[in-house]
């Protein structure tokens, strides 16, 4: 249905940087939206989401496949992105 265009920028291990900087994004984001939420349960919600994103790539689509790797660096930049607000949110209540 869907043809991959073959687009590469031209250097190593580019989608495992694009795994990491997405869900780095996306735990920043969801903890400024939803700030009652736990960093654990922040964690959990964006890990298992981004298994599930791998296991649907694996079964579900013909030109691609999933990649524990790929899940590997979702963690990661979700553990950055909830360092990097947790410090933001410790540097603030300091200030105030």
């Amino acid at each position: 249905m869907f043809q991959e265009t073959g687009f590469k920028f031209g250097f190593p291990n580019e989608d495992k940087i694009a795994h990491f900087s997405i869900f780095f994004g996306l735990s920043v984001l969801f903890l400024l939206t939803f700030r009652r939420i736990s960093y654990l349960k922040t964690f959990l919600i964006l890990i298992f989401y981004g298994i599930v994103i791998e296991i649907l790539q694996q079964h579900m689509s013909v030109n691609r496949t999933g990649d524990v790797v790929d899940a590997i660096f979702d963690g990661l930049g979700i553990l950055l992105g909830i360092l990097v607000v947790h410090k933001l949110t410790f540097l603030k209540q300091i200030r105030e």
